[in-house]
């Protein structure tokens, strides 16, 4: 009895020792796993930047041979967006022109990569899912004020806001004391908001006056868009946006290449080619201006 007891007793303690073993490998091979995979997500992040900065600049060279001299850098990049290969969405490159004996910045331009659904594989990079745009100071400011007709209030009676990119007409919001006077104007617009209760609320502004002068007015190159609304580089207000909700979109036809939408705040363009939105960073579109108009 006594040797099988302890036999039992053996054979127990061998099963258990065999469990904790067991156990242990495995905790350390998933950690071992989870190390890797964590240095294996930084690797592949920076490689993607590297592989967008290469792509880049494979595409000037080849397709402008007249650039002799030039500085591409990567405006924005998030490492934290890049592995989700749904992520429709631009990353800009800031294009710099050189004199190569001066090494003065002679012209400004901005390459809007665009990256297509599935841009992304495990393979890396798709070249086929990404594509180009190139814009001087010229073709961006005609897009943005081309997005700001689109956003801008009405004015009184649905007429729309006269916009020229050296001639932003600058409003201030009606006081209490001037309602009476200024809110049927035709040269008010009318703002309607629509708060998270639902309520809808209407402000109305007028233009700003600057004494005998006339009516004050701000250069597209000058503004920047912030917290719903068109801000000069005083932090200033220049004229407030129209309000959206969170799943409404505003819609303008701009060229043969795409449509100009406005959603959440958000600036974005619809692809008439491939069908897709999508969307430059509020932050980016104001990198953007503040480089092309070297501000």
């Amino acid at each position: 009895m006594n040797f099988k007891k302890t036999t039992i007793l053996s054979l127990c303690l061998i099963l258990t020792c065999s469990q904790v073993l067991a156990q242990k490998e495995a905790l350390i091979g998933a950690a071992g796993a989870a190390i890797a995979a964590g240095v294996g997500l930084a690797i592949t992040a920076e490689n993607i930047r590297e592989k967008l900065e290469a792509d880049a600049t494979n595409y000037i060279l080849e397709n402008f041979p007249e650039k002799e001299c030039f500085e591409l850098k990567l405006l924005t990049f998030s490492a934290s967006q890049v592995f989700d290969a749904s992520n429709v969405s631009i990353i800009p490159f800031t294009l710099a022109e050189i004199d190569k004996n001066t090494l003065a910045v002679v012209n400004r331009e901005v390459l809007l990569t665009i990256r297509s659904d599935g841009w992304m594989n495990e393979f890396g990079v798709d070249v086929t899912k990404v594509s180009y745009r190139l814009l001087d100071q010229a073709a961006w400011d005609d897009l943005f004020l081309n997005f700001l007709r689109m956003v801008a209030p009405p004015l009184t009676g649905g007429q729309q806001v006269i916009l020229k990119a050296d001639s932003i007409p600058v409003y201030d919001k009606l006081a209490s004391k001037e309602f009476a006077e200024f809110k049927d104007h035709p040269s008010t617009i009318v703002l309607v908001s629509k708060g998270a209760s639902g309520y809808t609320s209407v402000d109305r502004y007028k233009p700003a006056s600057i004494g005998e002068e006339g009516f004050a007015t701000e250069k597209i190159g000058l503004c920047r868009l912030k917290d719903g609304a068109l801000y000069n580089n005083y932090n200033e207000l220049v004229m407030p946006l129209r309000s959206i909700g969170d799943k409404q979109f505003l819609v303008a036809d701009y060229s043969e290449d795409f449509k100009i939408v406005y959603s959440e705040e958000s600036f974005s363009l619809f692809l008439k080619r491939t069908n897709e939105l999508v969307k430059l960073r509020r932050n980016a579109a104001n990198e953007i201006h503040k480089f092309l108009h070297q501000l």
